[in-house]
Formats: structure tokens, sequence, C-alpha cells
């Protein structure tokens, strides 16, 4: 019976290894992408809730339209995860319930974008 040698069961270990480490960054690329999906929406929830409503009373143009527009959007997508989240519950819209999934997702957030990868 012939047996794997070291430089084969080294190059299974290795293999493995890189299996893991491959599923790891997948696993995390997924998870900081959703994360970012979420940022996003909430910047789409101010969009319709905040701006949209003071745009429209204030429409004069297109020109005016757009750059307000523009300036709303450099302006809040320049800012924090936890500052749009701020900025929702000053608008008066989450609830007490989604306020507190919002919080649990912004320290899940934090924790993969700051505490995982060195």
């Amino acid at each position: 019976m012939l047996l794997p040698t070291k430089s084969i069961i080294r190059a299974m270990n290795d293999q493995h290894e890189s299996d893991h480490v491959r599923d790891v960054y997948a696993h995390f690329g997924l998870a900081i992408y959703l994360a970012q999906c979420l940022e996003q929406s909430i910047f789409q929830h101010l969009l319709f809730f905040e701006h949209f409503p003071k745009a429209v009373a204030e429409f004069k143009s297109e020109d005016a339209w757009i750059g307000a527009f523009d300036a709303f959007e450099a302006r809040e997508l320049g800012q924090t995860m936890g500052k749009l989240i701020r900025r929702i519950k000053d608008v008066g819209q989450p609830t007490e319930v989604i306020q507190a999934l919002l919080s649990d997702a912004l320290n899940q957030r934090n924790w993969l974008a700051h505490g995982v990868l060195p």
C-alpha cells in the first residue's frame, strides 16, 4: 500500500486552508455588501421623506431641482451610517422596533468593517 508523502499531505492541508480563507472572505464580502445595501436604503428613505417634500414645495426649474438633488445626495452619502440612522430618527420615521434593529445592524456593520480584518 502506497502512503501519501509529506509533500502531498502538506499540499492537501494548504488547499483546505485556501478553501477556508476563500469562504471566509466570500462571507465577509456578502455581509459588507448587505450592510452597504442597508445604508443605501436609509439614504433612499431620507430622500423620499425629507428631501422630496421640501424640493417639491420649492420647485422652480429643472436645473434647480437637479442641483438640489445633487447637493442632498453628496451631503447625505458623505455621512456615516450612524449619522444617517440618527437623521431618519430626526425626521420622525422609524418606530422604536426599527430603531433598535438599525442600531443592532450598525453595531454589526461596524464590527465587520472595523474589527474583523486587520
